[in-house]
């Protein structure tokens, strides 16, 4: 890493390397697999929902999941035209369940994610 020095000093090993945190996710899911833990899916903030190794590692892994993205994501429809999903929530929100809602913002959460085997986002 940076500062050898300093990560001596912490007692970190010598063969350790950096991981940006969505790598991180990726390792415990791996491990969690590895290891037999039971579960379903993940869910995960905008942080890890706009990383697309992150979500293109669980969706080749066949694990369902849901993320929040930015508001200004790309999405491509079925007729593969590519919008904006800051142009596309307003159409959405007519018929959205409040719940889904921030209520201080009142603004669509916007989500990516992949359920038995379709995906979106």
């Amino acid at each position: 890493m940076g500062n050898p020095d300093r990560c001596a000093e912490a007692g970190l090993p010598d063969d350790i390397s950096f991981e940006t945190r969505p790598q991180q996710v990726i390792d415990m899911i791996d491990s969690a697999i590895e290891a037999k833990v039971p579960f379903a899916w993940c869910a995960a903030d905008e942080e890890f929902g706009q990383n697309p190794g992150l979500c293109d590692h669980l969706h080749a892994a066949g694990i369902s999941y849901v993320m929040a993205v930015p508001k200004n994501t790309t999405l491509i429809d079925t007729a593969g035209k590519e919008i904006k999903l800051q142009h596309l929530a307003p159409r959405l929100v007519r018929g959205a369940d409040p719940h889904a809602r921030d209520p201080g913002r009142q603004v669509l959460r916007p989500y990516c994610g992949r359920i038995a085997g379709g995906r979106l986002g």
